[in-house]
């Protein structure tokens, strides 16, 4: 034993450290190596929606093909109308770009990426438009009304809170 530490020694002298860790902690309610779908519940009369993604194909992380606008009946016989989200984190899919950078530091504590939707009904009118941001593991959505000043938040993902 009182051979190993000069051995030990000699072996790490000029050896270089990192600290900490190199990946962000992932998270629980979002694979980020597959695709994910997102239920948004929405309060509309409209019949159907549309969506279109308005930034440009490089900050884009969201696709309107990958938005569905759905009806269904809740326990209670009412109408639950919800949009589907996918979220496509694979490696051909839309959001693949913004993904990584959500599991490598520094860019999941620094990197915050903004997409903006507008949506209208069945008749082409715009209803909303809503911007979704990603930073790290975190997300939130928030959207405002056609003809309205104000905002509102309609969703706040798990672990959000900033915005």
């Amino acid at each position: 034993m009182a051979n190993l530490k000069p051995s030990l020694k000699r072996f790490l002298k000029d050896a270089t450290y990192k600290s900490g860790q190199e990946i962000c902690q992932p998270t629980e309610h979002m694979n980020l190596l597959k695709e994910n779908a997102v239920d948004i519940h929405v309060n509309t009369n409209a019949k159907e929606l549309t969506f279109k993604v308005t930034d440009g194909e490089e900050n884009a992380f969201l696709l309107a093909e990958n938005m569905e606008f759905k009806v269904r009946d809740n326990k209670f016989g009412a109408d639950e109308k919800f949009v589907t989200v996918v979220y496509d984190c694979t490696k051909n899919g839309m959001a693949h770009k913004r993904c990584e950078a959500s599991r490598e530091l520094p860019e999941c504590t620094t990197e915050k990426t903004t997409n903006t939707i507008e949506v209208s009904n069945e008749r082409g009118v715009l209803l909303s438009t809503c911007t979704v941001w990603v930073k790290g593991v975190k997300y939130g959505l928030s959207c405002e009304d056609s003809g309205s000043k104000g905002r509102r938040r309609l969703l706040q993902g798990n672990g959000g809170g900033e915005s």
